[in-house]
């Protein structure tokens, strides 16, 4: 055994899992290979590969996400900016990350802020202004990290574009099952309803994500426009953000993310594979 193997029982299963995905594709066998040198890998596998690829899918490949710690979130690279500033915009941003996931929007404040992070008013101020500019750069941050993230998963070469789409719907759902996800979109959609810079880059942000989308729903279905591949987009990232407030973190339904994330993971994808303008049309002209 090589000294990254899990232990039994967690080998005994991960063996079970190398035979039964031998005839799988690439993306299947990069999951169970991950398992081998990573001890941490919960595969929500087993049977339900007997049902197809369709159904597979590991929490362990969302595991990748960077997340020392649920409120913390390594800012992207600034240019211009000089080290001991960096520092001391990171500082800010995960404790200003920290009130809006732990006291909520109505605690979001400069001087709030400031606290949290043992800092003077004058210090944040001096990198934030206005704390319009903290979501700015928190959302920024926030797309850039999902951005190393698909290019570590679902960009891998040797996936088609199925396979892609599918891991993107897990990767989401995942992430919504998270505190962090959970509180912090909530909290901003909250901040959106009564402030429009915050509301254009929530919608900016999120215009992002359908752009990720629609690249593998126009290779899945070239029979689209590219509008109805924007609609399609805009569907897929609908459907699963509509679930935060059931199946979120401490939600009422948490407890069935793992089934809600294998349906979606299905219906999305089949459903960008066979959805045709004629049907797009058709529901467009009855609204």
């Amino acid at each position: 055994m090589s000294a990254g193997e899990p232990t039994s029982p967690a080998r005994q299963s991960l063996r079970t899992l190398r035979g039964t995905v031998s005839a799988r594709p690439l993306w299947v066998k990069r999951l169970v290979g991950q398992g081998a040198k990573d001890g941490r890998a919960l595969f929500l596998c087993g049977s339900a590969l007997a049902l197809g690829p369709t159904w597979c899918y590991a929490r362990s490949a969302m595991a990748a996400r960077p997340e020392p710690l649920e409120t913390d979130l390594p800012s992207a690279p600034r240019p211009g900016t000089y080290a001991r500033g960096a520092e001391t915009v990171d500082t800010i941003i995960k404790a200003a990350l920290r009130v809006l996931i732990d006291e909520g929007a109505g605690a979001f404040t400069i001087r709030r802020i400031a606290a949290e992070c043992g800092m003077k008013v004058g210090n944040v101020s001096y990198h934030f202004p206005k704390k319009e500019l903290l979501i700015q750069t928190l959302l920024d941050d926030i797309i850039a990290n999902y951005d190393k993230l698909l290019e570590r998963t679902v960009r891998q070469p040797g996936l088609d574009a199925e396979e892609r789409l599918r891991l993107i719907v897990v990767m989401c759902l995942d992430d919504i099952a998270g505190k962090r996800t959970t509180r912090l979109f909530t909290e901003l959609w909250a901040l959106a309803n009564h402030n429009g810079f915050v509301a254009d880059r929530v919608r900016l942000f999120y215009q992002r994500v359908h752009d990720f989308i629609a690249v593998y729903v126009a290779e899945l279905n070239p029979a689209l426009s590219a509008q109805d591949v924007r609609d399609v987009a805009l569907f897929i990232s609908a459907s699963m953000e509509g679930a935060t407030p059931f199946l979120g973190y401490e939600k009422p339904w948490a407890g069935r993310m793992s089934a809600f994330t294998a349906i979606a993971a299905h219906s999305l994808v089949m459903l960008a594979k066979t959805i045709t303008p004629a049907q797009i049309t058709g529901l467009a002209n009855r609204a």
